[in-house]
């Protein structure tokens, strides 16, 4: 009876977790740098297919950024690259990207991205990829989850701030030095006191 119970509970661990597994078999990758560009900086990325169980036939990729121009994209077409000559379509903002062999393409380099960061604006640069994919022997399109690349963009020829508690003012020197002055002054009126008081019970 034990036994049969936990081959059950293993049964409906593999029901629930078979989805995801499934789902994260295909995977596409976006890596840009550097990682903390300043305004005015060029951002390299890199979109890419990681190793794949099911071969991707055809894709369809989107770029959209926001504080950041996309000055280029560069398809992986060459002749030792997997994919066909790509065919943009303006109306909808994807270009589409089929595979050199029928069989599909399991990894590898999809696009290159270069990109310039606003010369001032907000604290961030962002680059969302969208790819819609077909695998191989799928009728239908898949879609792979927005990647979005944000950076940290600090001000150019900018300088950590010193921490306020950490200075002292100029007014904060001048009266430590009141101080100072102030206590050596009581200390030799106390030793010239003492000194009287001293000759005055030795006569």
């Amino acid at each position: 009876m034990k036994k049969k119970l936990s081959m059950l509970l293993v049964g409906l661990f593999g029901i629930m977790f078979f989805p995801s597994i499934a789902n994260a078999a295909v995977q596409f990758n976006l890596t840009c740098t550097p990682d903390q560009p300043n305004y005015g900086d060029t951002v390299n990325c890199q979109v890419t297919l990681q190793q794949s169980t099911t071969p991707i036939t055809q894709l369809r990729m989107k770029t959209t950024s926001y504080n950041l121009e996309v000055q280029s994209t560069t398809y992986a077409i060459g002749a030792t690259d997997p994919w066909n000559n790509p065919v943009p379509d303006a109306t909808t903002g994807y270009t589409t990207l089929t595979s050199k062999t029928a069989a599909g393409v399991s990894s590898g380099n999809v696009a290159n991205i270069v990109a310039k960061v606003a010369e001032q604006g907000d604290d961030c640069g962002n680059i969302c990829v969208e790819i819609y994919y077909t695998e191989f022997g799928a009728t239908g399109e898949k879609s792979e989850k927005p990647q979005l690349y944000d950076q940290k963009v600090c001000e150019r020829g900018s300088t950590t701030p010193t921490d306020p508690k950490f200075e002292t003012p100029d007014t904060g020197n001048f009266a430590s030095y009141a101080i100072l002055a102030g206590g050596a002054a009581i200390a030799l009126a106390t030793i010239s006191i003492a000194k009287r008081s001293t000759k005055f019970y030795k006569v």
